[in-house]
């Protein structure tokens, strides 16, 4: 029977690897760490790229006893970075180069009755003959053994591999097939599928090396965006006698995903996808996080950028980022580790692996739905993507292939033309037609856009800040308009380190819709508000003129999928914005500040007062220095411009009151309130409060925002917050840390003691406390 056991507490770790530590292991002075694991934790900015690149030892001892010594006993990695050499009881057995794919070691020669003893030599320096490396990379391949570790303790014959696919889901006769492979097989296997507690397929074949159990499913119910449904798969492997010797537990969702010319089809029903690409990294801990983290970035993509699909650039992701993705309804174009650089023969022969390790990791994931089987942005190579196309349809039919270039008409041997479209400065169309990017007949899926075009920080000009917003949401509403386009993903979800070739002085590439906190910027509505289940209103101007270039008032670009918004001041009404009057939500500008008060206290004339609406919407939107030439004329007559400038101090002011009242299907469903500063105050929060130290450590994200009193976010506060954490938990970096745009976020990780503890922060001579309760898992 198959034993699974994790070993991710307690290994020793050295910074520096040493030969004696082969025969002896690691001294009882070395640091004990657990897995996830990161070899350095850089600072958010202005670290030093070599600090992670350096050649690491982890030390971690087993005991097994006399029956398991006689089993085979497998070590498996899910990911750890870059390359290394695994050794057991001082002999080498194995290595992997490579640190996006999950790889196994075959420790059953090496074993004995009592402890054992793995020792890993990391290696995380940049290797030209291992992807993505050979030139350079705009990321950072931060070394650790960074995702979880176990023990596999198997009989000789066991279960190898378990593939599932359906066909004919939307016909009278739906199918689920089911391939399972065996190790020396022998007796039977016997597949049952389950819905809940319901059992809806059973069969059972004799086990031979690899059986294929059909299996018709009427009456199955889809797996969708909305309605993410899985069901239970079991296959149990039994000897000749009956015994069970191998069992497989995995969930399944029933869906057809097809990407066509003319769109992207689920199940049959057109779908415009809209997401981001994400990078695994996070501040200070690098690529280690555990599960709670990565389902968190899914909800966050999902739940709070409204996303529908999520590239996972440039490697494969976390498996329980996957997971997370099925059981929450995010779609996935996953793609295998590579920036630019196409290398020599054996650098092609490791990409091949890489492609192979994905899709088989992968291929049972009902969210997936593009495999990329090409280098990002590399140049054509046709022998090289004629291979990896072929061995990715070798592997899975289910699936169609895509590959990420930037360039017009490349060579095409995927199944979507998946392209990088960075031609959007700000000004002209947004998105380049299919005519300028590829064939008619091939579906045409924006990969990138935005990104170093226009990067921001948290704390940049709110004039900044808000055309970033404007020009991600010109993009969505380009492709959602668009027939040529099946939809687009952005560059990108968050901030994130980088290589000193690229991003800004400080080693930050600042082109995430959030911070590398994941603590939203102001384009972050821009995809928000495309989502449903709850109502967005985002007021992208505070209503300062000083805010502004030449100390004039801006229209205020609002993001939002309310149907429509009420404006007042003083609780006198002024005008009704509609976000949804292309169909689609999009961005709306506030620009009469004057209403209905140029007739009822100026007593102007319905033409008169539209003059002088006319008049300063260009001057909101355009600014005095770049007026249309008809607003110039305009304002060449004195009298008329003497007047203006009069209504506009009257009536443009920064002392009133503002509220933005959204409307969604007749109901008033959120507001927002712009007012003079007032008081100040930090909001925190915790993701979560009931944490789970199991498998792993479990962490939550404490957040905190300097709001006024009207829930504004002061984005100019940079006051410092200083966390403490109780009893079994720890700070993940800096406990004591400034506000940047008036945001910070801090993660703490549990040690091991269960109990219910708190986290406090203070903050200007203030503290506040979240209680959190530790357990264990179930």
């Amino acid at each position: 029977m198959r034993e699974v056991r994790h070993l991710n507490f307690d290994w020793k770790f050295s910074p520096v690897f040493s030969d004696e530590y082969i025969l002896k292991g690691l001294p009882e002075t070395c640091e004990s760490v657990d897995i996830p694991h990161t070899v350095k934790q850089l600072a958010p900015a202005y670290f030093d790229e070599r600090d992670y690149q350096i050649v690491s030892a982890y030390y971690k001892e087993f005991i097994l006893d006399d029956i398991t010594a006689r089993k085979r006993v497998t070590l498996r990695f899910e990911g750890a970075a870059v390359s290394c050499e695994i050794y057991c009881n001082t002999i080498p057995c194995g290595g992997h180069a490579g640190g996006y794919t999950p790889f196994e070691i075959d420790l059953t020669p090496y074993t004995r009755p009592g402890t054992n003893g793995i020792l890993v030599k990391l290696d995380g320096r940049e290797d030209a003959a291992v992807p993505p490396f050979g030139d350079v990379v705009d990321y950072l391949c931060l070394a650790g053994i960074y995702r979880e570790v176990s023990l596999v303790i198997t009989d000789e014959s066991y279960i190898s591999d378990v593939f599932m696919r359906s066909e004919s889901l939307l016909t009278d006769t739906p199918k689920l097939i089911a391939s399972v492979e065996v190790n020396a097989p022998s007796g039977t296997l016997t597949a049952e599928v389950f819905y809940g507690k319901r059992k809806v397929f059973s069969g059972v074949l004799p086990a031979s090396e690899k059986v294929e159990f059909t299996a018709e499913m009427r009456g199955a119910l889809l797996w969708d965006l909305d309605n993410p449904r899985l069901y239970d798969v079991t296959v149990t492997y039994r000897d000749g006698d009956g015994v069970v010797i191998d069992v497989f537990n995995g969930k399944l969702g029933f869906r057809e995903a097809v990407f066509k010319a003319d769109g992207f089809f689920l199940n049959g029903k057109k779908i415009k996808l809209r997401g981001l690409n994400r990078h695994q990294c996070y501040p200070y801990a690098g690529y280690a996080m555990p599960k709670s983290a990565q389902v968190s970035d899914v909800r966050i993509l999902k739940d709070k950028l409204g996303c529908n699909i999520v590239r996972s650039s440039h490697y494969p992701p976390s498996k329980h980022f996957i997971e997370a993705c099925d059981a929450l309804g995010l779609l996935v174009f996953e793609e295998i580790p590579g920036w630019q650089h196409i290398g020599d023969d054996a650098w092609r022969k490791r990409s091949l692996e890489n492609v192979r390790a994905m899709i088989l990791r992968d291929r049972n994931n009902p969210s997936v739905v593009l495999w990329g089987v090409r280098i990002n942005e590399s140049p054509d190579n046709d022998a090289f993507y004629a291979e990896t196309n072929a061995v990715a349809r070798g592997l899975d039919l289910t699936r169609q292939t895509g590959g990420v270039r930037n360039f017009s008409f490349s060579r095409f041997f995927e199944d979507v033309y998946t392209y990088n479209d960075f031609s959007f400065d700000g000004v002209g169309a947004p998105l380049l037609p299919k005519r300028r990017v590829t064939e008619r007949s091939a579906p045409l899926l924006v990969t990138e856009y935005m990104g170093h075009m226009f990067p921001v920080k948290a704390a940049d000009p709110e004039n900044v800040r808000a055309e970033h917003a404007v020009r991600h949401a010109a993009v969505l509403s380009a492709a959602a308009a668009s027939k040529d386009h099946v939809g687009c993903i952005g560059w990108c979800m968050a901030d994130y380190p980088t290589h000193k070739d690229f991003g800004h002085q400080d080693g930050v590439c600042y082109h995430g819709v959030t911070d590398m906190f994941r603590m939203p910027k102001l384009a972050a509505a821009a995809y928000a508000m495309h989502y449903t289940r709850m109502p967005v209103l985002e007021v992208a101007s505070s209503l300062v003129w000083g805010e502004n270039p030449e100390d004039l008032p801006k229209a205020a670009p609002i993001f939002s999928n309310c149907d429509e918004i009420r404006v007042y001041r003083g609780g006198e009404y002024l005008e009704t914005l509609y976000p949804k009057a292309a169909g689609v939500p999009g961005t709306v500008y506030f620009t009469d500040f004057f209403g209905p008060e140029l007739a009822n206290k100026e007593g102007m004339t319905k033409r008169r007062a539209a003059r002088f609406r006319s008049v300063w919407r260009d001057v909101l939107k355009y600014g005095l220095r770049r007026l249309p030439f008809g607003t110039r004329v305009k304002l060449a007559d004195k009298k008329f411009r003497s007047d203006a400038i009069a209504c506009a101090v009257k009536y443009i002011n920064m002392n009133g009151v503002y509220e933005f009242k959204g409307y969604q299907n007749g109901a008033h469903v959120c507001t927002v309130t712009k007012a003079p500063v007032r008081s100040k105050h930090l909001e925190f929060r915790a993701d979560s409060v009931k944490l789970i130290h199991g498998k792993t450590y479990d962490v939550t994200r404490l957040t905190f925002r300097m709001l006024d009193e009207s829930g504004n976010l002061l984005s100019a506060a940079n006051d410092v917050v200083t966390v403490s954490a109780g009893a079994g938990l720890s700070v993940i970096g800096d406990a004591a840390v400034p506000l940047a745009g008036g945001v910070r976020a801090v993660w703490v990780r549990t040690t091991g003691v269960l109990t219910k503890s708190s986290v406090k922060c203070e903050c200007n001579g203030v503290v506040q406390t979240i209680d959190v309760d530790i357990k264990s898992e179930e």
